[in-house]
């Protein structure tokens, strides 16, 4: 269980948020009372626990050891890269249906040319993540 006693404005805080598309977030502590500080949006009590919000799937805070701030800044880039594919890919499939109207089959090349390093992107971050 986390130990916030010596929480102060400024320190940086791991947010999890729960249920369906939970993440993680490094948050700054924006206030500090005696018994609570919020950062990231959030209200948390000096163990963690979060007070107020969505009682099922409440977030949590951890302390932001450098282990865990690398962490999080992988998945971050883990989802920025994820989230790139998908965009190349709902393109580059746009971009077949109107090839496949034409019967450019130049503009397909350069396409899948110009996604082959997003592509190579999100496969070295997934093999960190897995690693």
């Amino acid at each position: 269980m986390a130990d916030f006693t010596d929480i102060k404005i400024g320190d940086q805080v791991i947010v999890s948020s729960a249920g369906y598309s939970s993440k993680r977030i490094i948050a700054t502590v924006e206030r500090v009372t005696a018994t609570q500080f919020t950062a990231g949006g959030y209200r948390f009590t000096k163990r963690g626990h979060q007070v107020g919000g969505d009682t099922y799937h409440p977030a949590r805070a951890d302390i932001a050891t450098p282990h865990l701030i690398r962490l999080v800044q992988q998945e971050q880039s883990y989802d920025v890269a994820q989230n790139e594919l998908r965009r190349k890919l709902i393109t580059i499939g746009e971009l077949r249906l109107e090839i496949d109207r034409k019967h450019d089959s130049h503009k397909w090349t350069a396409t899948l040319d110009a996604a082959l390093p997003h592509l190579t992107a999100a496969v070295e971050i997934l093999k960190v993540r897995q690693g």
